[in-house]
């Protein structure tokens, strides 16, 4: 009697279990590896588009926290840029159909102070940023590193053909994304979409006043929606 009871609810779990999973994870539910899911909310933007271009600043993994890695398996590709060299290790090995590049990116090219924690993602060249995290995170410095840093417009125009489409263009480095930015030339690299994380700024999007939201607006990009850290841009020229 024990045993056929045993077998009569492990059946039963099983069976409402396959249910549960046939409801949330069947044909209704959208696999994110972004953070906040700025993959997926792209993915409303992009549809079923099977072939793009995107380029990734501060990439930090070639899957865990990736803004790319949903379109990479969809056949996208693209350019990934990663100061830390661990990250820029996996990104060659897991995402070989893109170009990844181990360095930093800054206005002025040359060499900064990259620092690092024990949980890589909160990794910056702004020392403010990092004396924060110290401050008021649990994670524990671990070094810090010299980082060989490029202007971003160099980069591109040595790595993209003059007829590329440039799809969507993530930046994420900690605190630095200003200076990523600004190293950019928006006549010639012009992403139709652009994320940009923007620490401790979540207000209402009529509320944004940061320097880096100006300048994107100087540059004719429009804000389309945002998450807690990051905000989405839209081409205005296009």
């Amino acid at each position: 009697m024990k045993h056929s009871l045993r077998k009569y609810l492990a059946a039963s779990l099983w069976s409402f279990l396959h249910e549960i999973h046939g409801i949330y994870m069947g044909g209704y539910a959208s696999k994110s590896y972004a953070q906040e899911g700025e993959d997926v909310l792209l993915a409303r933007i992009f549809g079923s588009k099977r072939e793009g271009f995107y380029v990734d600043v501060g990439a930090h993994h070639p899957v865990r926290f990736s803004n790319t890695y949903f379109y990479y398996k969809r056949g996208w590709r693209g350019i990934n840029i990663e100061p830390n060299p661990t990250g820029g290790r996996l990104l060659k090995r897991f995402r070989p159909r893109d170009i990844n590049l181990e360095m930093g990116i800054s206005d002025r090219p040359g060499e900064l102070t990259y620092w690092m924690f024990d949980e890589p993602a909160l990794n910056s060249f702004d020392q403010d940023v990092v004396q924060q995290r110290i401050a008021q995170t649990g994670y524990t410095l671990i070094g810090k590193k010299q980082i060989n840093v490029a202007r971003l417009d160099s980069v591109l125009e040595n790595y993209i053909k003059p007829d590329t489409t440039i799809d969507f263009m993530s930046v994420d480095t900690e605190g630095h994304d200003l200076s990523v930015l600004k190293s950019n030339d928006w006549t010639r690299f012009r992403p139709s979409w652009l994320l940009v994380e923007s620490l401790g700024q979540n207000v209402a999007l009529d509320k944004i006043q940061t320097e880096q939201h100006l300048f994107l607006l100087s540059k004719d990009y429009g804000l389309y929606a945002k998450t807690v850290n990051t905000y989405i841009y839209r081409n205005l020229r296009l």
